[in-house]
């Protein structure tokens, strides 16, 4: 697939209390903005993101707009999502700072661990949510490198921890050395890969065929090839389009 990208970005500075105060133990929230992605004639179906951004974490802009990276990213997620027929609408922004307590909780058990997605935070990242409550938009986390670097929750994986349902968390650090990966094409996008998680319920394809949800071991190990892209199948498509998600 290529990208041809032709929307224009608004962001608006709102208001904590018009626009939702979010509170957390573990950190604090600043600078809330809204992205509209989506044209306004665009009758597509279509979601909506609430995206938290660790400040100083690579993810964020130093002048509290959206940084040209993020805009990047999230024009791409608009770019894979749309061969679906489904379109990312309206991203809701706040800029966060993990305080004492959310760095220890937040940290890697054993952050040496080879491979990294094999260990977790010592205190489940449910916690980091659990007074943030969004039933039909997927939260985003785009934090520095406390946790396991990318991961997602979905309803199947997150049955013990509650309030961690339909987030997905990208670390700057993956995001980094993923597209370096000899396994990984440009059209590839991690930060898609780990929304489609939670938009369809997807889990990982071991086909041959490049896929978006190619998983890690089956694309390193197993796959020649650069089998990593930004291509959604058929299947994929209709589970994301029936998501309690799309509206």
């Amino acid at each position: 697939m290529k990208f041809s990208v032709f929307y224009v970005l608004s962001t608006v500075l709102l208001s904590m209390s018009s626009f939702g105060f979010f509170t957390s133990p573990y950190a604090d929230f600043e600078n809330p903005r809204l992205m509209e992605l989506s044209s306004f004639n665009d009758t597509s179906p279509k979601f909506d993101l609430i995206v938290f951004i660790e400040k100083n974490s690579g993810w964020d802009s130093l002048d509290h707009e959206v940084s040209p990276l993020l805009r990047d990213q999230l024009l791409k997620n608009q770019e894979i999502f749309k061969q679906c027929g489904v379109v990312l609408n309206k991203v809701r922004l706040y800029d966060f700072t993990l305080n004492d307590l959310g760095k220890d909780a937040l940290a890697p058990i054993n952050p040496n661990s080879i491979p990294h997605y094999v260990y977790w935070p010592k205190v489940p990242s449910s916690y980091f949510l659990e007074e943030i409550k969004a039933e039909n938009t997927i939260i985003l986390v785009l934090n520095q490198n406390y946790s396991t670097g990318a991961y997602t929750w979905t309803s199947s994986t997150a049955k013990k921890y509650a309030d961690a349902r339909g987030s997905a968390w990208v670390a700057f650090e993956d995001h980094k050395t993923y597209p370096g990966q000899f396994f990984v094409q440009k059209t590839y996008n991690l930060m898609a890969h780990e929304i489609a998680h939670v938009l369809g319920e997807l889990s990982h394809t071991y086909s041959p065929i490049p896929n978006l949800m190619t998983g890690y071991e089956a694309s390193s190990k197993y796959l020649s090839g650069k089998k990593k892209t930004g291509d959604l199948n058929f299947e994929q498509c209709e589970s994301i389009r029936q998501s309690k998600y799309i509206y």
